[in-house]
């Protein structure tokens, strides 16, 4: 695990990261020692390490399903965005409804909040779209939110905001067409 953390207090390639993604991966006490000492560790080896776990997420997302809880804590007493990202993409895979409900408040939040990275609210967003395809609520809230951000955001985010939300009210439109 030093050589781990070693490792991430300096510039990381992607290889290397997938190299340190492939080693906590064959090792899981690995996962939980670094989740488990999270806030000890500097923010730039913090935000690198939840890459890391990221990178682990991608390859095999059901690996890390026994620390969903321990991630979700570290999400509530974190505000460094780049963590908070990463953290948006591995839970979007839980089944507790406790993380899911709370995660769906927190992704309407970021959205909203002027000073969350782009990056971080298409994360955010990604919490939002699957559930606002069945729900009206959800939908209206998520419109709401993606319409807030229009004119406080960069222009590319504007176009892919204003996209989203054409496609979430015509797919309402046809729903409610065609009951």
């Amino acid at each position: 695990m030093e050589y781990s953390i070693i490792q991430l207090k300096r510039a990381l390639k992607r290889t290397e990261a997938i190299s340190i993604a492939e080693n906590w991966q064959s090792n899981p006490s690995e996962i939980h020692k670094f989740l488990s000492e999270f806030f000890s560790y500097p923010k730039l080896t913090q935000c690198k390490g939840m890459w890391v776990v990221g990178i682990i997420h991608e390859k095999n997302a059901g690996s890390l399903i026994p620390f969903h809880s321990a991630i979700f804590d570290i999400f509530k007493m974190t505000n460094e965005t780049a963590v908070r990202r990463e953290i948006f993409q591995i839970l979007l895979t839980t089944t507790q409804e406790k993380i899911r409900a709370f995660m769906m408040d927190a992704a309407i939040q970021c959205i909203q909040n002027p000073k969350s990275s782009v990056a971080e609210c298409h994360h955010a967003l990604q919490w939002l779209l699957q559930p606002s395809k069945n729900h009206l609520e959800i939908c209206n809230e998520t419109i709401s939110a993606l319409s807030s951000t229009l004119h406080n955001r960069s222009s590319a985010w504007a176009r892919y905001a204003q996209k989203q939300i054409t496609r979430l009210e015509k797919l309402h439109s046809l729903k409610a067409h065609f009951k």
